[in-house]
């Protein structure tokens, strides 16, 4: 178990296949044993251990500060995949209304190119020559026709356009499937002796028994039941 070396506290984490420090000494001051005690009990002892001793409290020190350093580096970059995918939803909204706002741009235009053109039509329309009527009215069927042909062939576009989309959003979602199907057929069998991780962390270990969906996995010098659906084969 892992201790503040300045405190003595535990910080109530473990180090699996890492040798402890005792803190004999820096325990015994913060006791009240005599410092002149305490230095004549240093000299009885080992210098090499006294050394090793130290040296294993600061690898301590160093890797509690490391891991604190990895957890805050972590939690940042999570930050900032999530920021990037809130920008990336915002952009993806504001694109989707600028096009619905140049498509009502668009349309407002032809409804007013049209009423425009309709009002020439009813303004220049020979209302005194039959003759006139008759070919004006011919004029303005042609228009008219012109006109409906031009939108039933945006109209087949547009449901051309979103079929298309949608088929391949279908074919997208197809591909991903298949894609976790291969992923799931590759994955290696649990069987003992292998060597494994567990899915959610970097932790490995070797599988020492298997019973029924559990696995008993040595992690160093700690063994622990696991469920089989939580390692993976590495």
């Amino acid at each position: 178990m892992i201790f503040n070396r300045n405190t003595l506290v535990p910080e109530f984490q473990l180090a699996v296949g890492q040798p402890g420090s005792s803190f004999t000494f820096e325990v015994a001051q913060m006791n009240g044993i005599p410092k002149e005690m305490l230095r004549k009990a240093k000299a009885k002892v080992d210098g090499q251990k006294i050394k090793l001793d130290k040296l294993i409290s600061d690898l301590q020190r160093d890797k509690s500060i490391l891991q604190k350093l990895k957890k805050e580096s972590y939690d940042a970059n999570q930050e900032m995949i999530e920021s990037k995918h809130e920008f990336e939803e915002k952009s993806r909204h504001f694109e989707e209304r600028l096009e619905t706002q140049q498509k009502l741009i668009g349309r407002n235009n032809k409804y007013l190119n049209h009423g425009k053109k309709m009002s020439q039509f009813i303004q220049n329309y020979p209302s005194k020559s039959n003759v006139k009527q008759t070919e004006y009215l011919k004029e303005l069927k042609k228009y008219v026709t012109i006109e409906k042909s031009k939108i039933e062939t945006a109209l087949r576009k547009s449901q051309e356009a979103e079929s298309l989309k949608e088929a391949e959003q279908q074919q997208k979602v197809k591909g991903k499937k298949k894609q976790r199907n291969r992923v799931v057929e590759t994955e290696m069998p649990i069987v003992v002796g292998a060597r494994v991780k567990l899915k959610n962390s970097r932790q490995t270990g070797d599988v020492m028994s298997l019973a029924g969906k559990e696995a008993t996995v040595a992690f160093g010098n700690l063994k622990a039941k696991v469920s089989i659906e939580k390692l993976q084969v590495v």
